[in-house]
């Protein structure tokens, strides 16, 4: 059982940049406002470690719930260095032939993101995706990065893009009779310190928003081999059911689990003196 503290470093994990489909994202925001759903002092939850299987010579790693750095008191999500760590030590392992990304979740905070496309992308083991129910804007991003990506038959893909969320809070101050004043050092300087969101304020978080997503789309363009018009077209936010993500490319297949992971062992198998792990590259080329 680990502790996660109340910290301004732990407060600060949750602001900023995400990559998150905005329902789920709006639901547990929800929750959190009503009490249903309460921060923990102590994480209870199983680690990323215990959940791991492996099947056939293929290290199952599952990916499920909110996507951040580190853990979370509000979701037991999973930790994208912690994922980083299970993808290293399978690659480590002679045993495993194949990595399989068994995910369900809705994205999560940018923070680690791109460290983790970079690692998937780099693995010299035979790794690839299966969406379970959710594989939403930065869970995607994670499957893009692997070489290729199976749906179950009722499951989305999607939500493709960034973004960050800002409350002008004013006109609230205001009618609790609190003015307030910001003194700084330049006009970028405490914007919004005030509780306005005002058009200069917006323009400096879109512009962080725009920074990122650039990160986001390459490793999607460079994971699914599309051009940048096509790219464009589907970095617009919106879902896409199974036989909707594969006609727009955004996976390679529809299976079930249980089929997903018996071809993919199947295919990693060693059958000649070239190893699973050397054929990764010509698999790759392949793409």
């Amino acid at each position: 059982m680990s502790f996660i503290p109340h910290t301004p470093e732990c407060f600060a994990s949750h602001m900023g940049v995400w990559a998150m489909e905005s329902v789920s994202c709006q639901t547990r925001l929800a929750a959190i406002r009503s009490g249903l759903l309460q921060a923990r002092e102590e994480n209870a939850g199983t680690s990323l470690s215990e959940k791991i299987q492996d099947v056939n010579g293929v290290r199952v790693i599952p990916v499920s719930g909110v996507m951040m750095r580190g853990q979370s008191k509000f979701d037991e999500g999973t930790s994208t260095v912690d994922l980083r760590r299970e993808v290293a030590r399978a690659n480590r392992d002679p045993e495993v032939n194949g990595i399989a990304l068994m995910i369900d979740s809705p994205g999560g905070h940018v923070a680690g993101m791109e460290e983790l496309a970079a690692d998937l992308s780099a693995s010299n083991t035979p790794i690839r995706s299966y969406i379970q129910n959710t594989g939403a804007s930065a869970a995607y991003w994670a499957a893009a990065s692997t070489e290729s990506i199976t749906i179950a038959p009722m499951a989305e893909a999607g939500s493709l893009g960034v973004y960050a969320v800002l409350q002008d809070v004013s006109k609230a101050l205001e009618a609790d009779g609190v003015e307030m004043t910001v003194v700084s050092t330049g006009e970028q300087k405490g914007l919004g310190a005030d509780g306005k969101v005002t058009p200069e304020l917006v323009a400096s978080v879109q512009k962080r928003v725009d920074f990122v997503n650039k990160f986001f789309a390459k490793s999607v363009r460079d994971g699914r081999g599309f051009d940048k018009e096509t790219s464009k077209a589907l970095h617009t936010g919106e879902m896409f059911n199974a036989p909707e993500a594969l006609a727009n490319g955004l996976v390679d297949a529809v299976d079930s689990a249980e089929g997903f992971l018996k071809s993919f062992s199947q295919e990693v198998a060693p059958k000649t003196s070239r190893s699973a792990k050397a054929r990764v590259a010509i698999a790759r080329q392949r793409r």
